[in-house]
């Protein structure tokens, strides 16, 4: 009967001791599998984006009132500006405010392509072909688990304007 009562008192011990080994185990694999979600859904919402801008660029050839090359716009991205300045910023705009805010977009990560075409009034001519490129940089929350505490993101969207 003494022997029993030994075993039956280590048994709490040694949970601890397993719990205590596993457990830093367990919240490195749950947040791996949260980062796993966030630059999924980050992905999911660049894209997004992209599409947000390439809607704006398909709508901007029937819009009457910005698309005069020389009266400017009253559109609040614009102020001011018109016709192919006007587009851009519209199209620039349209993706800033779609992307979450947690996930700022700078001007700098976003592309508009072929940029010959983009600067001058051709590249807004209906069936007219264009490329939207956005990239941003998504930053892990447990970069012990990845090499790399950072993954660059990108999202493209190539389409042609209808007449």
């Amino acid at each position: 009967m003494p022997l029993a009562g030994r075993v039956a008192s280590g048994i709490p011990g040694q949970s601890v001791v397993e719990m205590a080994l596993l457990l830093p185990v367990l919240i490195l694999i749950l947040f791996g599998v949260a980062d796993l979600g966030r630059a999924f859904y980050y992905s999911i919402a660049l894209q997004e984006a992209a599409q947000a801008g390439a809607l704006v660029a398909l709508e901007w050839q029937h819009r009457a009132d910005c698309a005069d090359a020389t009266n400017p716009c009253s559109i609040p991205p614009c102020n001011a500006l018109a016709g192919i300045a006007c587009a851009n910023a519209q199209v620039v705009a349209a993706i800033k405010n779609s992307a979450p805010s947690a996930m700022p977009i700078a001007d700098t990560d976003i592309t508009l392509s072929p940029a010959g075409e983009w600067a001058t009034a051709t590249g807004w001519n209906a069936g007219a072909s264009f490329q939207i490129t956005v990239r941003n940089t998504f930053h892990f929350v447990t970069p012990i688990v990845i090499k790399s505490s950072t993954l660059n993101l990108s999202a493209n969207i190539s389409a042609n304007r209808n007449p």
